[in-house]
């Protein structure tokens, strides 16, 4: 069998992130009116930064990694103290880890020829696009949603490096390695794996 010529395998692709996009995002800030504690922290925190109180270290609930409060802070200088403001982020956050995905199973399975890397990349990301555990999760103002966005392109990344044998790509594996210490505190068992 060959491989979806490029043309197809990219209109596959868009249709996939339309539907993870469309599933994160549809009514977002009304199937559930309310926010969550953690959710009306990080609006809180984002306040802070606003009126001009940066920080890497927030204490609000206990103290937080930074990343998502720092996403955060655009869409509530935009749009207010809106629970859309606090939620949008992960949603994109979110749907755009559905692509780094595609990107890294593309890379993994490249050793084992074009077509299978082609199938298993977009299986792998249509399965994410409709998981419904991503879908709720990604609907969700929580800072670990950041965490498998970050993962998955520092893997990404890390494998290009290996195959290609560029520093550029272990820099920016190594670079988003340390950038995921600040997204959730399970990002401390990153460097093991």
């Amino acid at each position: 069998r060959e491989p979806l010529p490029r043309r197809a395998e990219l209109l596959l692709l868009l249709l996939i992130l339309g539907l993870a996009v469309f599933f994160r995002l549809y009514d977002l800030d009304i199937r559930v009116p309310l926010l969550f504690y953690d959710e009306a922290g990080q609006g809180l925190d984002a306040l802070d930064l606003l009126a001009g109180h940066p920080s890497l270290f927030f204490p609000r609930s206990f103290g937080k990694e930074p990343l998502y409060i720092y996403l955060v802070v655009p869409f509530v200088a935009l749009l207010g103290r809106t629970i859309l403001a606090v939620r949008l982020p992960a949603a994109l956050v979110g749907s755009l880890t559905v692509l780094a995905t595609y990107l890294l199973v593309r890379e993994l399975f490249r050793p084992e020829g074009e077509q299978r890397s082609q199938r298993m990349a977009i299986f792998t990301a249509l399965l994410l696009a409709l998981s419904f555990w991503h879908i709720t999760l990604s609907r969700i103002g929580f800072r670990a949603n950041s965490l498998p966005l970050i993962v998955a392109l520092s893997f990404l990344f890390l494998w290009r490096g290996l195959r290609t044998r560029r520093l550029r790509w272990y820099l920016l594996s190594g670079l988003l390695l340390g950038l995921a210490l600040y997204t959730y505190l399970a990002a401390r068992f990153l460097p093991f794996f």
